[in-house]
């Protein structure tokens, strides 16, 4: 699988990222972490301009189409999901304030860690936390940092790349089945308040 991962990286380098990272920032659980990438095209000296593009409109495509998923099915879920995980309201109301106040801070911030990204622009979308005036910008300005960051870091790392890759593959991997994981028991618990 790594070797067709990498044949596809190394032929369609800025379309595969583009369709990775749409996919993944839309919500699909796709099992290839494109952190990876972005560090192994610093690393070979790819064009850095076709990488940036790539990742920028897949994450900004992406993340807006599961924003606006979670904006309208964000504060549903997370009701249900409160007494399921019997959090309470004013660990919600307290989480939404500080994301209300710190929402761009954290929408950047999330562009740079693994799994972090998910976490943010799902919160967005159910905070309702405003598209054009905050949501896109903050998007656009993290992706652009979070791109320069891995390929600069990868450029310069050279041949020690290869044990950050695989801490980032094995972060990505767990964070994965956590999230599949999570998705099991959510799934779960609605089909049992419904049918038992």
């Amino acid at each position: 699988m790594i070797e067709g991962v990498l044949y596809l990286f190394d032929n369609f380098s800025a379309t595969f990222l583009f369709l990775l990272v749409f996919l993944v920032e839309a919500g699909v659980p796709v099992p290839i972490p494109y952190d990876i990438l972005i560090l192994a095209a610093g690393y070979r000296q790819v064009n850095f301009l076709p990488i940036l593009l790539a990742v920028v409109l897949g994450n900004l495509s992406g993340s807006t189409i599961l924003y606006f998923i979670s904006l309208k099915l964000g504060q549903p879920i997370m009701r249900k999901s409160t007494r399921f995980l019997g959090l309470s309201e004013n660990r919600v109301k307290l989480v939404e304030g500080w994301f209300s106040r710190w929402g761009g801070f954290a929408i950047v911030l999330a562009r740079l860690i693994p799994g972090l990204r998910f976490i943010a622009t799902v919160l967005s979308g159910a905070f309702s936390i405003p598209y054009l005036k905050v949501f896109l910008p903050y998007l656009f300005l993290g992706s652009i940092i979070w791109v320069s960051l891995y390929w600069i870091l990868g450029a310069l790392l050279g041949d020690s790349i290869n044990l950050l890759i695989q801490a980032l593959g094995i972060w990505s991997a767990l964070l994965t089945i956590a999230l599949v994981l999570l998705g099991v028991v959510f799934s779960l618990g609605a089909y049992r308040k419904k049918y038992v």
